[in-house]
């Protein structure tokens, strides 16, 4: 019986209450919400225009007020390029140091030792074209250390003359040449007589 009387009461209770109706119109607050922004975005928008036009103010009144530009270089003459030789874009080498620049004993001494790097040099190539490893080894590293103390003699000299005279000068870029030549020496046997 408790349950027929449950039933009883809740079918009561539902026949007492107004009935559901349907709503039909949309809800509104979605609409409401774009309206909003849709104003800040305007005022906003009005905001940034009124400070632009502030700021051009501003800017107009501060070019008015500043001091015209001063070139801190207009009093210097301008200079013209150096002149270069008739038909030649090549730089001309001078010719500042003394007649004989190469004729220094050092220098000569130094041309020996290299001279006979050369001639230890070819004897190394030739035993190594006939396949012999020791004698190239050998006669390598031997022109390798001629080299090696043709440079070594010749290095605080070549700086001085290069100090005193240029680096354009004829003389002294033969003599640069030359040395050059054999640090390429040094580098094609530096590894011969490693490990004898």
């Amino acid at each position: 019986m408790a349950r027929s009387s449950y039933r009883s009461r809740r079918d009561d209770d539902e026949r007492d209450a107004p009935p559901h109706r349907r709503q039909n119109a949309p809800n509104m607050a979605p609409l409401f919400g774009f309206l909003v922004l849709a104003v800040i975005g305007i005022g906003f928008a009005g905001w940034v225009q009124g400070n632009k036009a502030d700021a051009a103010v501003e800017d107009q009144d501060e070019a008015a007020n500043k001091p015209a530009k001063v070139d801190p270089f207009a009093d210097i003459q301008e200079e013209k390029p150096p002149e270069r030789g008739e038909g030649s874009t090549r730089l001309r080498t001078t010719n500042r140091a003394p007649e004989g620049l190469e004729n220094v004993a050092n220098w000569q001494s130094a041309l020996k030792l290299a001279g006979r790097g050369h001639d230890l040099a070819a004897e190394a190539e030739a035993a190594k074209k006939d396949g012999d490893n020791a004698t190239y080894n050998t006669k390598g590293h031997a022109a390798w250390e001629k080299f090696n103390e043709a440079l070594e003699k010749t290095a605080v000299w070549e700086t001085e003359i290069e100090g005193l005279f240029g680096d354009t000068d004829r003389q002294v870029r033969k003599i640069k040449r030359e040395r050059s030549a054999w640090f390429k020496m040094l580098g094609k046997y530096r590894k011969t007589g490693q490990g004898q």
